[in-house]
């Protein structure tokens, strides 16, 4: 529901496919740990454009609020 939100939000802001997007979403989609989630998404926000950050920081954000 809100996490869905958030994914087609990130989709519909990156028209052109985006690697780490990409990589970010299926990190998000695994059943990897919380805080193994937010760690690999965090160490993928330096190398990101600013857009890519964005959608990196909504996507740790979900991952979050998918804890609660």
């Amino acid at each position: 529901m809100k996490t869905n939100k958030i994914l087609a939000s990130i989709r519909a802001a990156n028209s052109k496919p985006s690697t780490v997007i990409a990589e970010a979403q299926q990190l998000f989609a695994s059943s990897a740990p919380a805080e193994e989630k937010l760690a690999q998404l965090e160490a993928m926000v330096p190398d990101a454009s600013p857009d890519e950050q964005e959608a990196l920081g909504d996507l740790m954000s979900a991952v979050i609020a998918s804890q609660d």
